[in-house]
Formats: structure tokens, sequence, C-alpha cells
């Protein structure tokens, strides 16, 4: 049996890997970032300067808008910028079902139950 030359038994081909880099090219000037010493102070003056852009985009939004969601969402954020956000409805927290198992637990202990906390261990021999 002969051995054919190359063909169809793999290994290097011509044009196959990764390219090479280019040679002659230039290098790029690094971009130059913003300066790092702005303050939140600077920060939030500059985004109030785009407060009556973003208060027109989102009232467009709300009476124009192609989807009813996109609607509703842009006039409650014109309604939490123009009147504040509203209150929490309960007053000891934003669902209140939290504290209510909390109080119930506090009553289940307090009653004397499974789940109170256990008392200290029984010495089996006095020291006094």
């Amino acid at each position: 049996m002969t051995k054919s030359t190359g063909v169809g038994r793999g290994g290097c081909r011509p044009g196959a890997g990764r390219k090479r880099k280019a040679t002659g090219t230039q290098k790029r000037e690094p971009r130059q970032l913003p300066a790092q010493d702005a303050t939140v102070a600077d920060v939030e003056a500059l985004a109030r300067t785009f407060t009556a852009v973003a208060v027109r985009a989102l009232a467009e939004i709300a009476l124009n808008g192609e989807k009813e969601a996109a609607r509703v969402a842009a006039a409650n954020a014109l309604l939490d910028r123009g009147h504040g956000k509203p209150a929490s409805a309960v007053p000891g927290g934003a669902d209140g079902k939290k504290q209510k198992r909390q109080e119930a637990a506090k009553q289940a202990a307090a009653s004397g139950g499974k789940f109170a906390p256990r008392s200290g261990p029984r010495l089996a021999v006095n020291n006094s």
C-alpha cells in the first residue's frame, strides 16, 4: 500500500489557523478618560441640567407611547417626580406580613409552648 502525499490525511493545511498580526500598523493613542475627581455633588448637578429634557421625554411617552405598559410607567415616573413617592400603606412596613409573622412567633414563645426558649440545664449535684 502506498502513501499518498498529504491528501485527505489531516495535518497542517495552507491558510489554516490564526492569522498573523499585520506588520507596520501604527499604535493608537489610548483614549482619555474623564476626570476621576468628580464628586457626587458634581454628578448630581450635571444630572439636574437634564431634568427638563427628561420630563419632556416622559410626558411624550405617557401621551404617545406605542405600548400601554410604557405609557403607564412614564405616567408613574412623572407623578413620582412631581408629587413624591407615596408613603407605605402599612405603618409597620411595606407589606406588613413579615411583621405579623414576627408578632405571632413572639406570642407563641411567650405562651410557654413548643416554641418557648429553653431553660438552662439541670444540675445533678447541688453545690450549695
